[in-house]
């Protein structure tokens, strides 16, 4: 199990879930973002956390077959660490990636305990936006498959010439469906970059944010009552 310093340090895990973000440093990996949000205390921010915690303690009651069977799988995937180092994944950091955006679409779900036996390559929905008052609204050409919903992202701009750092907050997960092909996510005015991406919710997987264009979003006004 990951050991989680006072201070938010948590050794031998490093990535990026939801609006979680955990690096590696010489000193171990850093547990949430580097700089710590207002409110590190939100009811958003208390869910990864949790779910963390819990796969966390899950992979550590895991039989050792399957252990070995999650560290086999790990080690066929390189990442890229802080300092542009590319390497290879424990079975723990593995688990944990899935297992967290798991629970994150599934909150009442098992953690599933095998890995994955193939690949998640995506689905078919060519998703754009548009900056409303108040919202971003994304729109989907087709629904989401079976079993797959779309992770709705966005980043915050400090003007409209800025580009995006990947440093993406979680809007919504949705599946789109006939019918529905539209979902709005509210968010204070400012220029936005949003993005997309797609996730298994049988198993956790995810594909690669694509980033969407940048888009001015305008103070929404309320209307009166009749």
């Amino acid at each position: 199990m990951p050991i989680f310093h006072p201070e938010g340090y948590c050794q031998g895990l490093s990535g990026r879930n939801g609006n979680l973000t955990y690096e590696t440093t010489d000193n171990g990996t850093i547990f949430f973002n580097f700089k710590m949000p207002a409110d590190p205390n939100t009811p958003a921010q208390q869910t990864v956390r949790n779910d963390f915690r819990k796969a966390s303690q899950t992979f550590e009651s895991l039989p050792k077959a399957k252990v070995d069977a999650w560290n086999y799988e790990a080690a066929k995937r390189k990442k890229r660490n802080a300092n542009g180092q590319m390497r290879k994944q424990s079975g723990l950091a593995y688990f944990v990636q899935l297992s967290t955006k798991f629970l994150l679409v599934s909150p009442s779900g098992t953690i599933p305990q095998d890995p994955p036996t193939s690949e998640f390559l995506g689905d078919v929905p060519v998703i754009t936006v548009t900056a409303g008052s108040g919202k971003l609204t994304y729109n989907a050409n087709v629904p989401n498959s079976v079993g797959v919903v779309t992770e709705l992202v966005y980043e915050r701009l400090a003007n409209g010439n800025r580009k995006p750092g990947k440093k993406y907050k979680t809007g919504a997960y949705f599946a789109f469906v006939l019918g529905t092909l539209s979902k709005d996510v509210t968010v204070p005015p400012g220029y936005y970059a949003a993005g997309y991406r797609f996730v298994k919710v049988a198993t956790g997987q995810a594909t690669p944010v694509q980033p969407l264009p940048v888009g001015q979003v305008t103070m929404a006004i309320a209307k009166k009552a009749a």
